[in-house]
């Protein structure tokens, strides 16, 4: 059957007019759905990314309280460390009062002609400069240091002679 058209031929639609009608339809309709599925995606995205966020911010404050609680730990060690050092130092103190009594029973044993020019006591040892006149003052100075059993080490770290002094000696004593 043939279909009958009462519009006249002026007013009928171009065929491909009509065409490009219906590809410009099937592009806007493409166009809206990739429009509405990239709205979907980038909306989808940002949620991810805020429970990403909300995620990282917690365990950010999970780490600033674990901070809080190591810097009291840390200020806890670091005065532990300063009593420890006060300690020591409460200790040398008393080792170098020792070596002070030390010093005292060394120069009680001094001949009359030996006399100390020079003396530094240290936690470590106790150094000292002494002036003899002869070489039996030496001696004897020696046999007194011996004697006594103060140090465990006596060590000679110089010695000198000069015309008309004497003898100079420096002595470590540990």
């Amino acid at each position: 059957m043939n279909a009958i058209n009462l519009l006249p031929q002026s007013l009928a639609s171009n065929s491909q007019l009509a065409n490009l009608a219906r590809g410009l339809r099937k592009i806007n309709l493409v166009a809206t759905i990739v429009l509405i599925a990239g709205l979907l995606g980038l909306t989808a995205l940002m949620g991810v990314n805020s429970a990403l966020i909300k995620a990282s911010e917690a365990k950010q404050d999970r780490l600033k309280l674990s901070i809080k609680a190591l810097q009291s730990v840390e200020q806890q060690y670091t005065l532990v460390g300063d009593r420890v050092s006060k300690v020591k130092t409460v200790l040398a103190k008393s080792e170098v009062d020792q070596k002070y009594a030390n010093l005292e029973k060394v120069i009680v044993g001094l001949s009359p002609d030996a006399y100390i020019n020079q003396v530094d006591i240290s936690t470590e040892r106790m150094d000292i400069v002494v002036s003899f006149s002869d070489s039996k003052s030496i001696t004897n100075f020696m046999g007194n240091i011996t004697g006594l059993n103060l140090f465990k080490k006596v060590v000679m770290s110089s010695f000198s002679f000069k015309p008309g002094v004497g003898y100079l000696i420096a002595y470590e004593l540990y």
